[in-house]
């Protein structure tokens, strides 16, 4: 295919501070970083029909073909990234720059982009503060309109290697926009009086009927979205939430609460100080403490991820568990996806558990791997490639994934949980 000129909504992201968090603690930080890929980023751009150009590590460079999706797609991975650092002493937080800019490009035979609109979007996200996101004046254009975040005109900012400044606008995600005032504000105090006990009246005729039809409204709105496809094992989709603007609320995963219901579910003073117990202590037996104490907690998912890194970061010291195992996956139906059953051929030497099914990289494999510590328990990370649109609820084919499993072992049989998102049951019989 010859190279083609065309404008395009370009999304620029990369880790802030990676090589100090690499330097710190290496295999975690990258364990940790395909975790956020295949649970939070990747299934993120596909909902927005967002197209991955490249990867550079800890960045990457991602085509819209609407900025309103670029800029949901990135509020939504700010907004998940804050959950996922709730808790976390900030040398261990994983935060990310984004810039967005709607330009001209050149699309390259082999799907690379190249051009201005590309280099301008990168250097954006060289100026945005962690956590943020900067916008060109042209992509703030297209969305101005429908943003309740607060947002900073940075004014014209002379970008590296750019010829001309851009005005530079920054999202501040987390933080709403500042109530504008209203024309009511300005009418005398009888008119207000007068209005309110109008309100009063309106509001008791009408206010069963909205409870019957608020529901429908999102999805009858042209800014609302149908329901999501659910995914496949690492694939982390999202449910539309109601919100008072199309760009200013994340689309939440089925397992966390919408912000309404956060609200009535906040984390208690108790949890919170187990939770800054257990990151203090940072040990398989703190975060147990944690889980034991808050199984429902608002960091339990976080606690059983760190207890998974915590194991799968030790050295293997049973060969209590020696052996073969037949491994056996079952998934029920969560959403579009169709329930499945997986069984592989598994060898533990040392401690160390190896499993896999197919070849790796082809539809349909999976390897697993993991470490079982003398008191049985073990951790897994699981990574394959979905086979199936039908179990993956619409993922495509050939789409990679990851996942993690928290298990128990005894001496000839076994059964683990994976942690994130979709509900999946893993069974182990010593051959």
């Amino acid at each position: 295919m010859p190279e083609k000129r065309k404008l395009a909504a370009i999304l620029a992201a990369d880790v802030v501070g990676f090589s100090r968090l690499a330097g710190a603690d290496e295999d975690r930080t990258l364990a940790r970083l395909r975790t956020l890929r295949s649970d939070l980023i990747d299934p993120t751009i596909a909902i927005h029909h967002g197209r991955v150009v490249k990867r550079t590590g800890d960045g990457i460079l991602i085509e819209f073909q609407s900025v309103v999706d670029a800029v949901r797609c990135a509020i939504e991975m700010q907004h998940g990234m804050v959950e996922r650092n709730s808790g976390l002493p900030f040398e261990r937080r994983i935060e990310f720059r984004v810039g967005i800019h709607l330009g001209d490009v050149v699309e390259e035979s082999d799907g690379d982009l190249m051009g201005d609109g590309v280099n301008i979007a990168a250097r954006l996200e060289g100026v945005s503060k962690p956590g943020a996101i900067c916008l060109s004046e042209d992509a703030y254009r297209q969305v101005r309109a429908r943003l309740d975040l607060t947002v900073n005109d940075l004014g014209e900012t002379q970008l590296k290697n750019i010829a001309h400044p851009v005005r530079v606008y920054s999202l501040e995600v987390g933080v709403p926009s500042q109530a504008k005032p209203s024309a009511e504000a300005k009418l005398p105090k009888e008119a207000t009086d007068q209005r309110s006990r109008q309100g009063l009246l309106v509001a008791s005729a009408v206010g069963a009927a909205l409870l019957v039809i608020g529901g429908a409204a999102f999805y009858l709105s042209p800014f609302g979205r149908a329901p999501l496809p659910e995914a496949l094992p690492g694939q982390q989709t999202a449910t539309a939430t109601t919100a008072p603007s199309p760009l200013s609320q994340p689309t939440r995963s089925a397992v966390k609460p919408a912000p309404a219901e956060m609200l009535s579910a906040a984390p208690s003073s108790s949890d919170e100080a187990g939770w800054r117990t257990a990151v203090a202590a940072n040990t398989v037996a703190g975060f147990n403490e944690y889980l034991q104490a808050s199984p429902a907690g608002a960091h339990a998912e976080e606690a059983k991820l760190q207890i998974a890194d915590l194991i799968l970061a030790s050295p293997a010291n049973s060969k209590a568990y020696d052996g073969r195992w037949s491994t056996i996956i079952s998934c029920p139906a969560f959403g579009r996806a169709q329930g499945y059953s997986q069984e592989l051929s598994a060898e533990v030497k040392g401690g160390v558990y190896h499993a896999s099914l197919g070849t790796i990289g082809q539809p349909g494999s999976v390897v697993i791997d993991g470490k079982i510590v003398s008191n049985g328990t073990s951790a897994l990370l699981a990574k394959g490639t979905v086979g199936s649109t039908a179990t993956s609820g619409g993922v495509a084919v050939g789409t990679p994934y990851f996942f993690h499993v928290i298990a128990q072992f005894e001496q000839l049989r076994g059964t683990g949980k994976r942690i994130e998102f979709r509900p999946c049951n893993l069974t182990f019989v010593k051959q």
